[in-house]
Order: C-alpha cells, then sequence, then structure tokens
C-alpha cells in the first residue's frame, strides 16, 4: 500500500511539474523573435555590437530639441554601412523633443528623410521621450508625422518607455491607425542581460519591438527583441502584417524619475493559435491521467 501511495504521489508531481513547465515554455516561444541592438553616436561610426545570433539593428539619423534645432548623427551613414557588411537588417530613428506644431513636424522631416540609407518599406521609428506638449497635440503631431512616413514607403514605428506613452500619448489614436508599431523600452534591472527576461515585459498592446536591457554586453549597448518580425520589413519579401490593436489601455501606477528608467509589467504571451491547441491538449490529456491515478 506504501509503495503504491508513493507511485501515485509521484505520478501526480510529475504531472503538475510537466504541466507547469509546458505553460511557462509556450508562453515565451515564438519562431519571430530575434535580437538586435540599436545605436547613436555613442556607439563610434562603426557601431558596437552584440552578439553572432543578432539579426537587426537600429541607428539614428538625427532629431530635434528647442535647445539645439536640428542635429546631425554623422556617425548614422557609416554605421548602416557596417551593419549591413554583417548582414544585419538595418533601420532607422531619429529624436524628437520640444514638438509643438506641424511646422516644426515638416521641417523635422524634410531634415532627417533624405539622409535615411535603408530600403524602402525599412523601420523609421520617432524616439519621443522627453519634450512633451499636450497629450492630444502630441498624438496629433506623431500621427501625423508617421502617415508622412509612411507616405513615403516606410514603416513608421514610436519608440518610448511604457510609463510615457501612457502619460503623453493616446495609444488607442495610434494603434487604431498604425497598428502593432511600439518600440517599448523596459529593463528588469541594469545588469547585464543578454536574453529578455519576460517577466519584466512593459505590458502594452502594440509592442512589435521590446528594449529590454540597456547592458546588452559589458558597457553601455541596448537590447532588443523583435516580438512579431517587423525588423524583416525592407529586406525579406514576405513581411508581417501588422493587426490593428483594440485591447483597452491601462492608467500609468506610478512615474519614472528619468524616461531611461523604464517601469516594468507583466508579460502577456504573444501565444500562436498552433500553440494554444497544444496546451490545451495537454492539460486536457494530464488531467485524465491525474483522475486515473487518483482513483
Amino acid at each position: 500500500m506504501t509503495i503504491k501511495n508513493d507511485v501515485k504521489t509521484g505520478l501526480v508531481l510529475l504531472i503538475v511539474i510537466t504541466l507547469g513547465a509546458t505553460f511557462l515554455s509556450t508562453g515565451t516561444v515564438s519562431a519571430n523573435r530575434t535580437q538586435g541592438v540599436d545605436w547613436s553616436r555613442y556607439q563610434t561610426a562603426q557601431g558596437e555590437f552584440g552578439y553572432a545570433n543578432d539579426t537587426f539593428m537600429l541607428a539614428q539619423i538625427g532629431g530635434y530639441t528647442a535647445k539645439t534645432g536640428l542635429y546631425p548623427q554623422t556617425t548614422y551613414a557609416s554605421q548602416i554601412k557596417a551593419a549591413r557588411a554583417k548582414d544585419l537588417h538595418a533601420h532607422s530613428y531619429f529624436w524628437w523633443e520640444d514638438i509643438t506644431a506641424r511646422q516644426q513636424v515638416d521641417k523635422l522631416l524634410a531634415y532627417v528623410l533624405p539622409k535615411v540609407k535603408t530600403p524602402h518599406d525599412s523601420i523609421i521609428a520617432i524616439d519621443f521621450e522627453a519634450g512633451p506638449a499636450a497629450k492630444a497635440t502630441n498624438t496629433k503631431l506623431l500621427v501625423y508625422a508617421m502617415n508622412k512616413i509612411k507616405a513615403k514607403g516606410y514603416t513608421p514605428m514610436l519608440y518610448s518607455s511604457k510609463y510615457f506613452l501612457l502619460v503623453h500619448v493616446q495609444l488607442e489614436t495610434i494603434l487604431k491607425q498604425f497598428g502593432a508599431c511600439l518600440w517599448v523600452a523596459g529593463y528588469r534591472d541594469m545588469n547585464l542581460a543578454t536574453t529578455p527576461d519576460y517577466h519584466s515585459f512593459p505590458s502594452l498592446p502594440g509592442v512589435a519591438i521590446w528594449q529590454f536591457t540597456s547592458n546588452y554586453v559589458a558597457g553601455d549597448l541596448d537590447g532588443n527583441v523583435d516580438l512579431l518580425g517587423v525588423t524583416h520589413k525592407g529586406y525579406i519579401a514576405n513581411k508581417p502584417t501588422q493587426k490593428h490593436v483594440t485591447q483597452k489601455i491601462s492608467k500609468p501606477q506610478t512615474k519614472s524619475s528619468k524616461s531611461k528608467n523604464r517601469t516594468k509589467g507583466v508579460h502577456k504571451p504573444y501565444l500562436t493559435s498552433l500553440l494554444k491547441k497544444f496546451f490545451v491538449f495537454y492539460s486536457n490529456l494530464c488531467l485524465m491521467i491525474l483522475f486515473l491515478v487518483l482513483n
């Protein structure tokens, strides 16, 4: 009798552990998830690379602030060339600060768009993490700019932290027009992180790229994960389709003391339908075995 009970107990534990492991694995695995880096002038003219399995990079073209006006990144062109030499999918972004009128947007785009060295359909992201105007004004001008980027044949995206986006942008409006277009920063901590920890995912609808660390290698390098395959755009014929996002967006709970201090959230996994079906089947199978063992 003792041996029989021990066998039952062992089988129950095995089933519970296996079921839990299956759930965790299906919550964090996706064939589209590749990693890459992003650069500005601080990563030198030739860029600073991460790891051999990285597939993409984003380089800053330049930008605008009220203090500096329009400014260039003299490292942009050489960084794109260096990335392409290593067969990385190269994309672009520019800094957006103190923008309050369409005239400023027009001047900024007229300045940065002719400098783009990446293919049509590649990403051009707006880096918006400082100098906000009113929420409605920010949203209106961002939509205006993203539409102009799209009209030029590129893929518009919006970069910031979760907190900054929730406080300063009407995300429902952005996502309704551009689908999953967010490149969001959210760090578990400031320690070295070579792969994303999905427990620190900054949960928002519409996230296509997650910047999960600013310490990707020893030093100061941002690490990113492409959640939906968007970084293939401009380089692979069969490009991912961005779906409109309609989930309700929660209000921010805490304020970041600095735009680089990203708020954290709970990961909501991007499960494929196949993985979902497999998990349901496996769960039912385990429960059947559990029922038989206990009886």
